[in-house]
């Protein structure tokens, strides 16, 4: 296979493609009777210890070479090996260890109550029930197809023999003690390893038993090389990534988000990680590459559910995956470390970034194909796809700048007796993360993270069909259509969507009144946030007001950056400007420090008199009546209606609708009544689209001394889809 050179304290090896069954070469390991020169007397290996090579183990065992001391016999092995080194097509190929696996008692193993379970891949001993042992015995040949495409192709074995370990599953473990299986000051709390055998303890859920022998058997094949450890973050997440499974008609699939908490009782990684981030907790992706043997050693819960959850991420996310699976074939301990410190100096903004949304809202089946965020910014239309996590608008957002959102269109969120439809406001049948499904949501990716909090690089904003929005941190605007994480694959439909800055209107007021000013500085116009003003909606214009001679500029309130008009000589040349009386300017300077206030751009000097007084009390009252009749409701809108008739008796259902009040644009529908509800306080809908009601008939006083309660939950369905709920079923 390979050429290697071997003494009992040291192995040196070369890698390179492995070879079909059958080729290649094979080299002898060279065991010297004595030390090489200068180097200390080995110690016997561990495993050869009270544990005696079987003839089966002898016949398979490589030819030794013992070529003494003679220094002719020396040269011509070294010779030899190195030849065939070279000459090896698997030059350069790192190999697995030697399957040191030792011969079981099996006779003295059933004394103890132990049976021994064989396939392919594992050799299972365990004192479990033998119907659920037969089933996980196969467990490790269905994963290794799993194994070799997101690891590669296992290294090429030194004695050629095919990959399998040997597991031992214990009930009791004293059992295992008597009968010689468990190796001596070996301490396991749920599971451990050592070469290619694995000891873990019995579970109490089927599923978690899985996870388990699948978890200890992908260390057994991640570390099945003799060049040191990789990060233990990584070692242990993609042991959880791999003892993640579900069925399917296929078999079953791994590396996976659990559908659900039935599905993987004893699991529990996800309400793990959301309890540590409900305590304030979180862990950032950089923070998890830094977990290491102390962490895991300190807690044999939390460090696992985050490792996992990483891995999974960085494995299973679009944009990221094709990259991670490159990093993770990579066997030898240092180039993968150097690879994954290119991996992530390529990645980390959009690593940090998805890992936050991903975390803060980790539920069972998160979707990470539709619920990745899609950076690419739109063409044409701004359409908001339903059936997809955070979405780029492609516009960059600026702190303090208002952004005006508007948002069209019906979407489908989900699907009952017929599909639950939903306009950007969103609907109230089901909630996603306290906002109805189906509402119209926005985010800013900050261009750099907040100062501090677990949620750095988001900052996240309810839109509705309709809202302003003033974003605090500088970066790019996203959309999303709120619905579960795990719920996005029945999506359908998008949102257009309309994003716009805020333009304040036009600020009038009138001038100042004559004198107050300083000498030479003449009227001017107030700063719109200093004072009460009459807005009125007109473009930015300059006037000059005949009589008195001023000269103004009205602007617009927008928060964009605007060049100022240029300045005026100053003073005034008195040929540019000719007009009755005297002639004398002054220096053009804002109303205050704010730029996007009205400026005074020249003016004539002001004399105080009762012509000058006239004027200014004119333009007051004229603001004055402006915003007056602005103030003035529009007939037929902001008009209160006239109140309904009152009624001195019970309605009918269908007379009660004539008397409720709702906006124009609404409307109301019976869906149930009396008899079929009766006292409601709260009512909600399943997935099935069945309605549920509570009923209080013993509301405020309870239930009379001795007498049961009276409230009671009723369950109502639409049985022909036209929206009227009938066939109450009292359920407790």
């Amino acid at each position: 296979m390979i050429g290697t050179m071997e003494t009992r304290n040291s192995v040196s090896a070369a890698a390179c493609p492995p070879l079909p069954p059958g080729e290649g070469l094979w080299v002898g390991v060279l065991e010297p009777t004595q030390p090489w020169e200068g180097e200390a007397p080995a110690e016997p290996h561990p495993r050869e210890q009270g544990s005696p090579l079987s003839a089966a183990q002898q016949e398979l065992r490589p030819p030794v070479f013992e070529p003494g001391r003679g220094r002719a016999n020396s040269c011509f092995a070294r010779f030899l090996l190195l030849l065939l080194t070279f000459a090896s097509p698997t030059f350069a190929q790192s190999l697995r260890r030697h399957d040191d696996r030792p011969t079981i008692d099996i006779k003295k193993a059933q004394a103890a109550g132990i049976e021994r379970y064989t396939s392919q891949r594992l050799i299972l001993l365990t004192d479990i029930e033998p119907d659920k042992a037969r089933k996980l015995v196969t467990l490790i040949d269905q994963v290794y197809a799993t194994w070799e495409q997101q690891l590669g192709p296992l290294p090429a074995a030194r004695d050629k023999k095919e990959f399998q370990v040997t597991g031992y599953l214990m009930r009791d473990e004293a059992k295992f003690e008597r009968a010689g299986l468990v190796r001596p000051n070996l301490k396991i709390l749920h599971g451990q390893h050592a070469g290619y055998e694995f000891w873990m303890k019995d579970a109490d859920y089927d599923y978690y038993r899985e996870h388990l022998l699948l978890h200890e058997a992908s260390h057994c094949v991640m570390q099945c090389l003799d060049d040191g450890l990789k990060p233990v973050w990584y070692l242990e997440g993609m042991a959880e990534f791999f003892g993640s499974h579900e069925p399917t008609q296929s078999g079953l699939r791994f590396g996976i988000i659990p559908a659900s908490r039935q599905a993987s009782p004893g699991f529990g990684r996800i309400e793990m990680i959301r309890e540590e981030c409900a305590a304030g907790r979180a862990l950032s992706a950089a923070e998890i590459t830094q977990l290491g043997p102390v962490e895991f050693s300190e807690s044999r819960t939390t460090p696992y559910a985050w490792s996992w959850a990483f891995c999974t991420f960085l494995a299973r996310h679009p944009r990221l995956s094709a990259d991670f699976l490159a990093v993770c074939q990579i066997w030898e301990t240092e180039p993968f470390q150097k690879a994954f410190e290119a991996f992530w100096n390529k990645h980390e903004q959009l690593i940090s970034s998805e890992w936050e949304i991903y975390r803060d809202s980790l539920c069972y089946g998160w979707d990470l194909d539709r619920g990745a965020s899609v950076l690419e910014a739109p063409t044409g239309k701004l359409l908001i796809d339903a059936a997809r996590g955070w979405q780029s608008t492609g516009r960059k957002v600026s702190p303090g700048h208002k952004l005006t959102i508007t948002a069209t269109g019906r979407v489908v969120v989900g699907k009952g007796t017929k599909p639950w439809e939903s306009e950007p406001q969103g609907i109230s049948i089901r909630y996603s993360e306290g906002r109805p499904i189906g509402r119209l949501l926005g985010a800013v990716l900050r261009e750099e993270p907040a100062p501090e909090g677990a949620t750095r690089l988001w900052e996240f904003f309810d839109i509705g069909a309709s809202a302003t929005i003033e974003p605090q941190s500088a970066g790019s605007l996203f959309l999303r259509v709120n619905d579960r994480w795990n719920e996005l694959g029945d999506n359908s439909g998008h949102f257009e969507v309309h994003v716009a800055p805020q333009k304040s209107p036009c600020v009038l007021l009138p001038p100042s009144p004559p004198g107050r000013g300083a000498e030479g500085e003449g009227s001017r116009f107030e700063d719109s946030r200093a004072a009460m003003a009459v807005f009125l909606p007109l473009p930015t214009t300059v006037f000059r007001n005949r009589r008195t001679g001023i000269w103004g500029e009205g602007r617009s309130m927008s928060p964009s950056p605007r060049p100022s008009p240029p300045q005026l000589s100053s003073p005034c040349d008195s040929n540019r400007l000719r007009g009755r009386g005297r002639k004398s300017f002054a220096h053009r300077r804002p109303a205050s420090d704010d730029p996007d206030s009205a400026r005074l751009l020249c003016s004539r000097k002001p004399a105080f008199g009762r012509r000058n007084m006239r004027n200014w009390l004119t333009s007051s009252l004229l603001g004055l009546g402006i915003g007056l009749w602005l103030a003035e409701p529009v007939a037929g809108q902001g008009t209160p209606p006239e109140p309904p008739p009152l009624v001195n008796s019970p309605l009918s259902p269908e007379e009660s609708l004539k008397h409720f009040q709702i906006d124009p644009d609404c409307r109301i529908e019976l869906v149930a009544a009396e008899p079929d509800v009766s006292a409601p306080v709260s009512i909600a809908f399943d997935e099935k689209g069945q309605l549920w009601v509570v009923e209080m008939h013993d509301y405020p006083n309870g239930p009379a001394p001795g007498e049961p309660g009276k409230s009671r939950i009723r369950v109502l369905t639409d049985e022909d889809g036209d929206g009227k709920y009938s066939n109450p079923r009292v359920f407790v």
